[in-house]
């Protein structure tokens, strides 16, 4: 699957005087540290949008840590040495809604336009490295919100439009995952298989996935360990699963014959134990059914 991502353009807009009103209602002296996480916090609020993930921050919601810091400076590096065929490339790193109880990881391939792209052999600079970095770091608390946010927008990328989002909306409200639709995607995780992909459209190329393949599997791992879901829901077809999780599943037999439901069964993670389901990306597909093989295979 390529599940295009959305940039967010903010618009600061006249901010320190909302800073200041901030400042006059304390009663304690905001240190320069505790400022730069304000204005950061305000810069991140759209303009004009609801104050949903304003009023609700938490410290990074993203899955971004050291360690995988480390990978991504790795990968990026690579890339930059190596023979592939995307004129760029994007970054993604997963993301835990700020109401996520642990219900449902939802797995996607790969993304393109989440972050602004650059050309492969530009990850050789600090700066790049730095902006990528800068960028996957913005998606904090409010990062799943996007999803809800951007239903029905005429000036980003509308998540109405997505089969993607509209199964992974009616199979989180059919669950009782999100109580409300108001929201409903802070409720849930996400993530996607590979971190690295092409920066304008279409699935990673095949030497861009053997890459990262080793790195993109222990990443996934350690995703799966730090949320600990209940249920992880992979929309990416047994084909492109298969090499992540050959040694993690076991698979359950199916009591009917599915149509779309390609496989289910429980995955064992660092002595974590949750229910796995795959069936392929749902574009040009009876969303209906496949939501409905989903649910009864829960």
């Amino acid at each position: 699957m390529v599940q295009p991502g959305a940039h967010i353009d903010v618009d600061r807009g006249n901010e320190p005087s909302r800073v200041s009103s901030l400042i006059k209602k304390t009663d304690s002296l905001i240190t320069c540290f505790q400022l730069y996480f304000i204005l950061e916090g305000l810069a991140e609020a759209n303009s004009g949008t609801d104050q949903y993930s304003l009023q609700n921050r938490t410290p990074k919601e993203n899955l971004m840590n050291a360690q995988k810091k480390k990978i991504y400076l790795k990968l990026i590096s690579m890339c930059a040495e190596a023979q592939i065929p995307e004129p760029t490339l994007t970054a993604f790193s997963g993301l835990k809604g700020s109401k996520y109880k642990g219900d449902l990881l939802v797995v996607g391939r790969a993304v393109n336009g989440w972050i602004k792209s650059w050309v492969p052999k530009e990850g050789r600079n600090t700066a790049t490295q730095d902006k990528m970095f800068s960028k996957l770091d913005k998606w904090d608390a409010d990062g799943m919100n996007w999803v809800w946010d951007q239903e029905g927008s005429t000036t980003e990328y509308n998540t109405r439009r997505s089969a993607f989002w509209r199964v992974i909306k009616q199979v989180t409200l059919a669950k009782g995952i999100a109580p409300t639709e108001e929201h409903w995607s802070t409720s849930i995780a996400w993530t996607n298989l590979y971190k690295f992909s092409n920066g304008n459209k279409g699935n990673p190329s095949g030497p861009l996935c053997r890459l990262q393949f080793e790195d993109c599997k222990a990443i996934l791992v350690d995703e799966i360990k730090q949320l600990r879901p209940k249920v992880v829901l992979f929309l990416a077809g047994t084909h492109w699963v298969t090499p992540f999780i050959s040694q993690l599943k076991t698979v359950e037999k199916l009591a009917t014959k599915a149509t779309y439901l390609e496989e289910r069964g429980t995955l064992a993670v660092d002595g974590h134990s949750c229910r796995y389901i795959i069936t392929p990306h749902p574009q040009g597909k009876p969303e209906s059914v496949i939501v409905d093989e989903i649910l009864k295979a829960w």
